[in-house]
């Protein structure tokens, strides 16, 4: 059993990366919380709710034993992806961490949710900072991975 946590800036190519390789998985993503109407909304009020709901859909699926559950969200700090990878060991899952490295200037004009050019080069310096901050402890495997044009 595998919980694989994708990691990007936005316009990685995570959503893209996620569809192509693991059609079969369980899929959550905190986008999910932003859909209104079949459209995704940015609401920073909502931001909350949704990673929670993000959250608690892939503790249900690691309690419900499901064979691979994919979290599609930028993923970009410990702090974001420590209650997973927990969550994860905690129900013997084997925790890999899917990097994907796209250049800002790349990502920026690709991203579909209008994130700021000089957010998504911010998220690119906290990005390439989360290898050094990585708690020796956890067993999570964390690879490098072509994102997809």
């Amino acid at each position: 059993m595998e919980l694989i946590l994708l990691r990007g800036i936005s316009g990685s190519g995570k959503t893209t990366y996620r569809d192509k390789h693991f059609p079969d998985a369980v899929l959550a993503s905190a986008d999910d919380g932003m859909m209104e109407n079949g459209i995704y909304v940015f609401r920073g009020s909502n931001l909350e709710h949704a990673h929670g709901a993000c959250f608690r859909r892939v503790v249900e699926s690691l309690q419900s034993r499901r064979p691979v559950v994919v979290v599609d969200n930028t993923n970009i700090t410990v702090e974001a992806v420590a209650p997973y990878v927990t969550a994860g060991e905690a129900y013997g899952y084997k925790v890999r961490l899917l990097c994907l490295k796209v250049a800002p200037e790349i990502a920026g004009p690709r991203n579909t949710h209008k994130v700021p050019q000089v957010k998504v080069e911010e998220m690119a310096k906290t990005f390439d900072a989360f290898l050094k901050n990585l708690p020796r402890r956890w067993k999570a495997r964390v690879e490098l991975v072509p994102a997809d044009p």
